[in-house]
């Protein structure tokens, strides 16, 4: 089995690693909300899970993204197993206790936890899919997994004809789930070391020859923009969550009027698969989808008050919010990737958890103050809108404007490179996997070869261009390029 595991493509494993993870935090989570509600109502239990919650999970991923940060390195195996098994401690106490203070302080902790996770299993997302097949199908990846541990989540609520996720007994699940997760773990990590003990990726985008440096007043200006860069993302990313939650926030009271959670988050799952399909398409194209998906919490506001069925906005609701979902995550994993910066993996989540708290702190606050005063809330959110207009389309001018052109600009050189070594259809697919760092049993796995096989055509490739070894490969590479 273990052997069969280690065969198993990089996007595979990933995919079950989120998926286990993503079923254990997100069902335990909806079973500590079923709990709220039966001890301190809907009200409280909104402001507890939807806000205060959210932020516990935002800094759980801002404490890792720190550790990261310091560390230089991304969240070792033994530190996540940890936190699996505090979770599981957690877990007891917040979905068994009869006392209010007891459920939500360890309830909250749990929150915490989810967050240092998340931020486990979007680093695995971002890095572990190294491959470039794998990267390509990041969006589906990440889509899929959250599509099935929703339905998961839907058969557990029809188990015996009543919903498992307000059982007791529930909990022996989450046990065997936590313990699934720290296996998975062991075995996709172990690969990781693996790979990050082979040459280090030279990215053959990287614009200048390693002999001629930069001048500190062009290292300070690319700086300062890599920075401005970072916090019109963060912006992007938190503005488009509020005005999202503003207008529509799943409130609670919906679910004691008969609104079946679970099975409303179906259209969460469909919705996924085809966000996640899209992005994979085009990055742009996902962007644009989920900035156009504001539309919606406005109609729903519009439509507050008039006889339209709850269950009806949650459907609507959950299928927008994937796209955003889909978005904020491989916003934020491209860019780690790209950096080759661990710590932000997670940051897509975490400003986006700060938008969802946000947006529904300030629309119970706008209720709380004009109780069924619907245009203030669409004058708020029309305002919001409007910033997240201005912010989105910054960002997008950034990030994806000049991107046609420079992949245009270096399948330019790529071509000339190849052309002028005289390399074959097979040498150039080897060439390109090479200048992206993978290994010779990364390159075998991906166009199923054997690693000999991939051993012949990089003596080959180090032959036509007269280098002895990858590095000179790709510094040959990089000095062609800039000479483009």
């Amino acid at each position: 089995m273990r052997k069969n595991f280690h065969k198993m493509k990089a996007e595979y494993r990933v995919f079950l690693l989120i998926f286990v993870s993503f079923l254990l935090t997100s069902a335990a989570y909806l079973s500590w909300l079923y709990h709220l509600l039966a001890l301190v109502g809907s009200g409280a239990a909104d402001l507890l899970t939807m806000v205060v919650g959210y932020v516990c999970q935002a800094a759980g991923i801002g404490a890792t993204a720190l550790c990261c940060y310091r560390r230089k390195a991304s969240i070792t195996r033994p530190v996540f197993a940890a936190v699996l098994l505090l979770h599981a401690v957690c877990l007891v106490p917040a979905l068994l206790s009869h006392h209010p203070a007891g459920a939500i302080s360890f309830g909250l902790l749990m929150n915490l936890l989810y967050g240092m996770i998340a931020a486990f299993y979007l680093q695995e997302l971002t890095f572990a899919t190294n491959g470039s097949a794998a990267a390509e199908h990041r969006g589906l990846i990440f889509g899929a997994a959250y599509c099935a541990a929703s339905v998961a989540a839907l058969l557990l609520s029809l188990i015996g004809g009543r919903n498992a996720l307000h059982d007791d007994r529930i909990i022996i699940f989450y046990l065997v789930l936590t313990g699934l997760c720290v296996w998975l773990s062991h075995y996709l990590y172990t690969d990781r070391e693996k790979a990050a003990s082979e040459v280090p990726p030279v990215s053959p985008e990287k614009s200048a020859s390693p002999k001629k440096s930069a001048s500190p007043e062009k290292t300070a200006s690319s700086e300062n923009s890599a920075g401005s860069f970072l916090i019109l993302a963060c912006a992007s990313v938190f503005i488009l969550s509020l005005v999202k939650n503003i207008g529509f926030n799943f409130p609670s009271s919906d679910i004691i009027g008969g609104v079946s959670l679970e099975l409303s988050r179906i259209f969460y799952a469909v919705g996924l698969l085809i966000a996640g399909f899209v992005s994979d398409r085009s990055r742009r194209y996902g962007a644009i989808s989920a900035f156009a998906s504001l539309i919606i919490p406005f109609v729903m506001l519009a439509l507050t008050g008039e006889p339209v069925s709850s269950m009806i906005f949650w459907c609507l609701d959950y299928f927008i919010f994937a796209y955003l979902s889909v978005y904020r995550i491989l916003l934020f994993s491209d860019l780690a990737k790209e950096r080759n910066a661990v710590w932000l993996a997670g940051f897509g989540l975490l400003f986006g958890r700060l938008g969802d708290a946000a947006g529904t702190g300030l629309y119970m606050l706008l209720q709380m103050l004009l109780p069924g005063n619907t245009v203030v809330l669409i004058t708020a959110a029309a305002l919001l809108f409007i910033l997240s207009v201005f912010v989105f389309f910054q960002l997008y001018q950034r990030l994806y404007a000049p991107t046609l052109i420079r992949q245009r600009s270096e399948q330019e050189v790529f071509e000339l490179f190849a052309k002028k070594h005289d390399l074959t259809g097979r040498e150039r697919t080897i060439l390109r996997m090479v200048l992206e760092g993978q290994s010779n049993g990364q390159i075998a796995e991906q166009l199923f070869l054997t690693e000999s096989t991939v051993k012949y055509h990089i003596h080959n490739l180090l032959q036509k261009t007269a280098c002895k070894n990858r590095r000179e490969l790709m510094q040959q590479y990089t000095e062609d390029r800039g000479e483009g």
